[in-house]
């Protein structure tokens, strides 16, 4: 059965930090292949999907196959990621990218899930601030700050002491 020989095209690659206590981080490249197929594919032949480690020793390219392109690159990935861990942990360390040990090809850091939250927390308050301004039944400024002043409670942000008339109130 055919087989690609290398990587060939590459399709997306990352970089990450294999970390050992004691020892300062290096660099472990990861770089996935464009799935490829026999050149004269008969019925049953898999797709190929090219992967190459490097930075963890024993450097090489893996072929995992597939029943489709998209098949052997979801594949790939999942064998990626399992492939890392492993050898990782073999040699006494963990492999990370911005900050994520448990996956990290397919992170979904912290920091974009904080970032994520703020963002969802900032735009509700806006639409609560909204509302408090078309509100009708609020007829003075202070009554208005603090409304707002609840909501940005309720959101878990702080406001400067200088925002929103907090120096001196006014009727």
């Amino acid at each position: 059965m055919w087989q690609p020989s290398d990587l060939g095209t590459v399709l997306a690659e990352r970089e990450l930090l294999f970390e050992q206590s004691g020892k300062s981080p290096s660099v472990v490249r990861v770089q996935f292949g464009r799935p490829v197929r026999s050149p004269a594919p008969e019925e049953g032949d898999p797709w190929w999907c090219p992967i190459a480690i490097s930075g963890l020793g024993d450097d090489r390219v893996e072929m995992i196959a597939g029943e489709d392109s998209l098949q052997a690159l979801v594949l790939g990935l999942d064998y990626a990621t399992k492939t890392l861990t492993s050898r990782a942990s073999e040699a006494r360390g963990a492999i990370t990218w911005l900050d994520e040990r448990e996956r990290p090809l397919f992170a979904s850091t912290w920091q974009i899930d904080w970032y994520e939250r703020i963002i969802a927390d900032l735009f509700e308050g806006v639409r609560d601030a909204i509302r408090i301004l078309e509100d009708d039944t609020i007829d003075s400024p202070a009554t208005v700050r603090e409304a707002l002043r609840r909501t940005l409670a309720d959101t878990h942000f702080e406001p400067s002491p200088r925002k929103l008339g907090t120096a001196k109130e006014s009727g």
